[in-house]
């Protein structure tokens, strides 16, 4: 009998021990995942608010106010703020205690608002216009309302991409307005469109300066309130360069044939065009005289 008992103790220790080995393989990545706390601020709102919270294969939602703490395991987490009948974004890799702070202040101020407008003109059955407007709020708070750029005389107004939120876009015919766009504080988005020009001639004016970049791929017979840059080739092409501080310019386009030009690919000429012509700029020459 003692035999038996004998036998029956080494089986159910090693029946323990497997089971320990197990565990251990099974906790082992969750001892490793640490924990820490994120304290969620909301400015300008004490009230109660909705966040939405997701990860790789994880998803929660609670309610919040500012200064709820909420324990999660390291990782990259989406959260998604719903508040003021809006939605807040935030991303954020987990790797320490953090605070996660949401502006909920709000300005339809433009004070603190600039724009940079680059323009690229090319030839196609008719003289083409794409457009990256780059709005920056210095602010601290987010700029919420209407802006209103002029344009010239054109047809066929199209939004082609927009890293900015807005109700809607208004063909005003000499303008275009946001309607209700949100622009960060501290912070600057893009919205590019496209349009083909009425005629030759490229007119605007504004009541506020802005600051203007235009790439010509069609000669120019006349400009005013603008600076002639010299040529600079992009993407193969070459392009007359204008810059400007102005409320208003004017440009006559003379004849030329049809370019070959990816509109895909204008956002990254405009990135190099900016960057090469302030560098140029910061120097004395170095542009290709017309």
């Amino acid at each position: 009998m003692g035999c038996y008992q004998e036998g029956d103790r080494l089986i159910v220790a090693r029946l323990l021990l497997g089971l320990a080995v197990i565990s251990l393989i099974i906790l082992s990545p969750i001892c490793r995942s640490q924990a820490y706390l994120v304290n969620v601020s909301i400015k300008g709102y004490d009230g109660e608010a909705l966040l939405n919270i997701t990860a790789a294969n994880f998803s929660t939602s609670e309610k919040i106010r500012s200064g709820s703490k909420i324990e999660l395991s390291e990782g990259k987490y989406v959260f998604r703020l719903f508040a003021l009948n809006k939605t807040f974004e935030k991303e954020l890799n987990l790797t320490e205690n953090t605070t996660l702070t949401f502006n909920l202040l709000f300005t339809n101020s433009t004070e603190n608002l600039s724009l940079i407008r680059h323009i690229i003109v090319y030839p196609s059955a008719q003289i083409e216009v794409y457009e990256i407007l780059l709005i920056t709020n210095s602010g601290d708070k987010n700029f919420e309302g209407d802006i209103s750029v002029p344009i010239p005389d054109h047809k066929d107004l199209n939004i082609e991409e927009s890293t900015l939120s807005f109700i809607n876009a208004n063909d005003e015919g000499n303008r275009i307005t946001f309607i209700d766009i949100i622009v960060p504080a501290n912070d600057s988005g893009r919205i590019a469109f496209s349009y083909s020009l009425k005629s030759n001639v490229f007119k605007i004016s504004d009541s506020e300066k802005q600051r203007l970049l235009l790439l010509s791929a069609v000669p120019v017979e006349k400009y005013e309130n603008l600076s002639y840059k010299g040529i600079q080739d992009f993407g193969g092409q070459k392009y007359r360069v204008f810059e400007g501080n102005t409320t208003k310019c004017y440009l006559v386009f003379g004849g030329g044939g049809k370019v070959k030009v990816n509109p895909v690919a204008l956002a990254g000429i405009f990135l190099l065009a900016t960057s090469v012509f302030f560098y140029l700029r910061s120097r004395s020459g170095g542009w290709e005289e017309d």
